[in-house]
């Protein structure tokens, strides 16, 4: 008898150890798979946001792109002539003449031309230079704002690269506003220059040749 209830002792002993096990293998796995369901949606977090990142990127730059042809367009007029009847004005308020001006220029080439403006009233709000039947030339600071620089005297610095012997310096129609009216234009034309066409990498050159 007291064998019998020894047996039933050490089997109720091992029912209860193997049901342990069992539980505590149950929590181990259930642990496994929370952290792995936390650890997929971290991921899945991470890669929306890394992709979220590149599209906020890339954005931006076709913005630059249209903001490059926006600002393209925004000095376009600046290559039309202003309409006026220059033979026809009341008096001439407006004289210019160019202070630097090249003798020879080479392909690719960034040179530059100063003009000054010598203005007899003071009923002037803006002076405005078009540039016009320009040809194989760019000019690279069109909107360049013109400086005092004596009582009535206006100074301006344009810089240009040629691309090839055919270019064609423009001329320049120098308009003189007073708010929107315009009180007087006067053309700078063109003067002659020789032209070299020579290997960028001339060491002879290097100091007048644009990299």
């Amino acid at each position: 008898m007291k064998f019998l209830f020894v047996c039933f002792v050490l089997f109720n002993a091992l029912f209860a150890q193997e049901a342990f096990s069992t539980q505590e293998q149950s929590l181990f796995e259930t642990k496994v798979q929370e952290e792995s369901s936390t650890t997929l949606l971290s991921t899945t977090n991470n890669e929306l946001e890394n992709n979220e990142s590149i599209e906020n990127t890339e954005e931006p730059l076709l913005l630059n792109q249209e903001e490059v042809v926006l600002e393209e367009e925004n000095y376009a007029y600046l290559f039309e002539e202003v309409p006026f009847d220059v033979e026809n004005k009341q008096s001439n308020t407006l004289y210019a003449k160019f202070t630097t001006y090249p003798n020879t220029v080479y392909t690719s080439q960034r040179f530059a031309v100063e003009i000054e403006t010598l203005i007899t009233t003071n009923e002037f709000t803006k002076i405005e230079t078009r540039f016009l039947n320009s040809k194989e030339i760019s000019i690279i600071n069109p909107e360049e704002v013109w400086t005092k620089s004596n009582n009535n005297t206006y100074k301006n610095l344009y810089f240009f690269k040629v691309y090839s012997q055919a270019f064609k310096i423009p001329t320049f129609q120098i308009v003189l506003y007073n708010e929107d009216e315009i009180i007087d234009v006067i053309y700078l034309e063109p003067k002659a220059l020789n032209y070299t066409n020579i290997a960028i990498k001339d060491n002879q050159f290097s100091n007048v040749i644009a990299k």
